[in-house]
């Protein structure tokens, strides 16, 4: 995750830093930010996924089911930075 960090940080021109916390302790400052139980356990699940490595690589069907290849990161971010901005 410090990689994503490290690219939002170059992309933004700010700095972002990834926090590691535990997925309980995830969840429970998900909460008491006010997002509904499902969306936070739903957002922890993503968190677990992508903390595993289980979402290091890019599935080869996407590129099928969009008719093109999938968008880079980096990109994706440039692409939005007025909504990262926020």
């Amino acid at each position: 995750m410090s990689n994503v960090a490290a690219i939002l940080s170059r992309e933004l021109g700010r700095d972002v830093r990834y926090l590691r916390s535990s997925m309980l302790g995830f969840y429970r400052e998900a909460r008491r930010r006010g997002t509904a139980r499902p969306l936070a356990a739903v957002m922890t699940g993503i968190g677990l996924v992508a903390r595993t490595g289980l979402a290091r690589s890019v599935d080869p069907t996407l590129a099928k089911l969009l008719g093109r290849k999938a968008t880079s990161f980096e990109r994706f971010v440039r692409g939005r930075a007025s909504v990262w901005a926020r």
